[in-house]
């Protein structure tokens, strides 16, 4: 039998290795032509894998948060995708540029010897699969699974495994497209990137020709694939697939082909430095936790002789106000900027909608964040004693970005279980316990008699652990221009610049009281001031927060989005928003909030932020806003803020921690 040349080379391994980036050149050069076949190749893994799921239920029970079993409150499948990748990170998987992780944070260390691997991408922390897994779950199961259930639980989610791992290796080859592109054209890249020409960017690695050419092959091959040899319209008038081709179609042009261009995008416009995010606060605050979480470094085990290929951590910048961290984007210093939108406790940023109405900026994620608080005390408190786990049980809920989307993963439930610990036992009286109103107010039902009765108040987490590690004995409460940091005759000093001080009327000074101080906040303040953690069971009363991520560009589709809308109406009009809302009931858009703000200038005019599910890009939200625009349903302006991933919140308490 003849045997083509070039195929005995390939399987002999001295032609095209498997991975992209061992066939570079000697310059270190990517070639697109290898980048390319790879991809063709990527095509038929995932519609046989997606062919292999077809032929199970839908078995939603194996997506549902403790839907099967109370061994692990998470659902099946986030559960048996981080078990898989625990082992496949002992085989140093994730070791390998083109491998992303779906809970890179949970991960053990390689027990197999590093391995050198030739560097060709530049550093990053970019990775797509919470988008992915959101799409996958949400949109494509459904159409390719036959709904119902078939209890064949263990091998669907055997199946979800595979199909997420080619959908996740697909997306971010882009890393590798946008180096051979950005290679091959270098002066032409880095102006655009200079200038964080994100729309110039995409304009520049959009080959409408080839995206043509890959969705007829596409096509093509569901067709073969989907059906059984031999089996054609000529031989069977009833023909069946086994997955319809063009759902495999509508996905790479819906999802995977733009979800693997912003994956160039960002890469590129990371290409010529780190990534910048301007965040709200400063370092400690609420908004640092998010930044750091959705943009930060992960962890990484100091043990591990590995160091993860992907170790670029974005520049966070410290805002003193959100519309000066949406100036930053606008103004192209920043890429993003992070903004707290809401609060379980106090409802909806009223600055942040404001200036959001009056910026060009888009909403391109969201994310929630639960801080449970921490019982601390100064470092030097006589008797008492410190917990030996100071581990932070703070986290990111559901994430935009952004990755772990969905319930918390198993081993952070886990371990915030470990760290419930017993009431303190004071060797002196507890002259001040410093808090937020709103914290005290939570955890009001886990406060002994002695700690209610020497409750002070301060504007933030930060400021309590600021006045805690003064010694601050004042009893009373902190404003936004008085805090713990010095005046009303303490002499105590300024605080880092704060410009806070003391309010009440009635003081003592750290000589003249015996008595304990301590504060109720988060753990990350706690740590910044160098406090002593002695109780961390408060999780159960912590308000949940959504914080917004904000870009200079639109998202695209995930499947399961959430939009947000500018409403303005003209003053004086009687029933203009009710005709705006009339609009979207006859157009089936489903409209979930709808909060009214007056204008600063005159109080007869409101404006108001709609959310609605689905995209900006689905047909009925644009029908409506195109007929809203026109004028037809009144005369109410209508602008898009912004669509996203629907992030999931994790319900407060020890079983739900992120």
């Amino acid at each position: 039998m003849q045997v083509d040349a070039e195929v005995r080379l390939t399987r002999s391994g001295s032609l095209n290795p498997p991975t992209v980036y061992y066939r570079v050149g000697k310059d270190q050069k990517l070639d697109l032509s290898h980048i390319r076949n790879d991809l063709i190749r990527l095509e038929e893994t995932i519609i046989f894998a997606l062919i292999e799921r077809a032929q199970f239920g839908l078995n939603l029970k194996v997506y549902e948060p403790g839907a099967l079993t109370d061994r692990f409150p998470c659902p099946m499948l986030d559960y048996f995708l981080l078990e898989s990748e625990k082992v496949h990170a002992r085989m140093r998987r994730y070791t390998s540029p083109e491998e992303h992780a779906f809970f890179p944070d949970d991960l053990p260390i390689p027990i197999l010897p590093p391995k050198a691997v030739p560097e060709v991408l530049n550093p990053n922390l970019i990775n797509y699969n919470a988008k992915i897994k959101s799409y996958y779950t949400n949109v494509l199961l459904p159409l390719i699974c036959r709904s119902g259930d078939d209890e064949e639980y263990g091998s669907a989610a055997t199946c979800d495994i595979t199909c997420l791992q080619a959908l996740s290796k697909r997306v971010h080859y882009g890393k590798f497209v946008a180096e051979a592109k950005f290679q091959e054209d270098t002066e032409t890249y880095k102006q655009l990137i200079a200038g964080k020409d994100a729309d110039g960017i995409l304009e520049k690695l959009t080959n409408r020709a080839v995206e043509e050419r890959l969705l007829d092959r596409v096509r093509q091959k569901a067709s073969t694939y989907g059906r059984d040899v031999g089996m054609t319209c000529a031989t069977d008038s009833t023909l069946h697939f086994k997955v319809d081709p063009e759902v495999i179609v509508a996905a790479y042009r819906d999802f995977i082909i733009p979800v693997t261009k912003e994956v160039e995008v960002d890469y590129l416009l990371e290409r010529c430095g780190p990534l910048k995010v301007a965040f709200v606060g400063e370092h400690s605050s609420e908004g640092f936790i998010v930044a750091k979480q959705l943009f930060g470094l992960p962890s990484h085990d100091p043990r591990s002789p590995v160091t993860p290929p992907q170790t670029s951590s974005a520049d966070l910048v410290s805002c003193q106000t959100v519309s000066k961290a949406l100036q930053e984007v606008v103004a192209g210093q920043c890429h993003h900027a992070i903004v707290p939108l809401e609060d379980s406790r106090t409802g909806v940023n009223q600055g942040t909608v404001r200036a959001l109405f009056g910026s060009s900026c888009f909403v391109v994620a969201e994310t929630f964040l639960r801080v449970p608080l921490v019982l601390a005390v100064p470092p030097d408190s006589e008797g008492v004693d410190g917990l030996e786990e100071p581990d932070s049980v703070g986290g990111v809920l559901g994430n935009g970005n952004v990755e772990g989307r969905g319930a918390a993963s198993p081993s952070s439930q886990r371990k915030t279980r470990r760290l419930q610990t017993l009431h303190p036992t004071f060797p002196v009286p507890l002259d001040a316990l410093w808090a937020t109103e709103e914290a005290a107010e939570d955890s009001a039902g886990s406060l002994s008699a002695e700690m209610s009765s020497s409750l002070c108040f301060a504007p933030s987490h930060l400021e309590a652990a600021r006045a805690c590690s003064l010694k601050r004995y004042r009893k009373g409460s902190l404003s936004s221009s008085e805090g713990a940091c010095g005046g009303g005759g303490e002499g105590s000093g300024s605080c880092g610049g704060s410009g806070l001080s003391g309010t009440s009327s009635s003081s003592s000074s750290s000589s003249s009281s015996s008595g304990l101080v301590a504060c109720l906040t988060s753990l990350e303040a706690a740590e910044k001031f160098g406090l002593k953690v002695v109780r961390k069971d408060f999780e159960q009363f912590c308000g949940v927060s959504r914080w917004i991520v904000l870009g200079t560009r639109l998202s695209s589709k995930s499947g399961y989005d959430r939009t947000m809308i500018q409403l303005s109406s003209t003053p004086n009009e009687a029933g203009a928003v009710s005709l705006a809302l009339e609009v979207f009931k006859r157009h089936g858009v489903n409209l979930t909030a709808l909060y009214s703000f007056p204008e600063r200038s005159d109080l007869t005019a409101y404006s108001f932020l709609a959310q609605a599910d689905g995209h900006a890009d689905d047909a009925h939200i644009q029908a409506a806003v195109q007929e809203l625009q026109s004028g037809e349903g009144g005369r109410t302006r209508v602008r898009i803020l912004g669509s996203f991933p629907i992030a999931a919140q994790v319900a407060a308490g020890p079983s739900g921690s992120g």
